[in-house]
């Protein structure tokens, strides 16, 4: 993994139910206290950021948050059709002074975890330090990428409704 790259995977109910936990990456990653509400978690999709200063007054860095749902269908038998939401909620950090970025994604259904992970480290090599919103490039693409599948899945279920 890039030095200046750090991910982590994590369930944010049990974060948000742990008190300490809550306050743990509150303080680390600079979370604005909306982002642990009920009526933000209930949003279909989201982004937002927000700089930070030292006791100085300088940058000191940027916390990001970012949401966005797929409806994934799976096609069985007959015309049975279930579906399934795969949710990416992605909060990052990125540390003004030492130039790193942590990531950190929050609930990735299971058969998604590993490949947003190897997503990440594949494509870390095109990610600039010196830019707090870089990470957002591989993050967004494979948002794109589970899009797409999900489009075609939809197609090839309504083409099979059609024939």
């Amino acid at each position: 993994m890039h030095e200046s790259l750090y991910q982590e995977i994590f369930g944010s109910y049990q974060v948000r139910e742990c008190h300490a936990c809550k306050g743990r990456f509150a303080d680390a990653l600079k979370i604005p206290e909306f982002w642990w509400s009920q009526w933000y978690r209930r949003l279909n999709g989201y982004f937002g950021s927000q700089a930070t200063t030292g006791n100085d007054g300088d940058l000191d860095g940027y916390t990001t948050w970012f949401r966005f749902l797929v409806k994934r269908i799976e096609l069985h038998a007959g015309s049975n059709i279930e579906y399934r939401w795969l949710k990416i909620n992605v909060l990052t950090r990125w540390n003004a002074s030492a130039k790193e970025h942590i990531v950190v994604f929050f609930d990735p259904k299971p058969e998604i975890q590993e490949e947003l992970s190897d997503h990440l480290q594949n494509t870390v090599n095109r990610i600039y330090a010196e830019n707090p919103h870089s990470i957002y490039v591989p993050v967004v693409q494979f948002a794109v990428q589970l899009q797409e599948k999900a489009v075609w899945k939809i197609r090839d279920a309504v083409r099979r409704l059609e024939t």
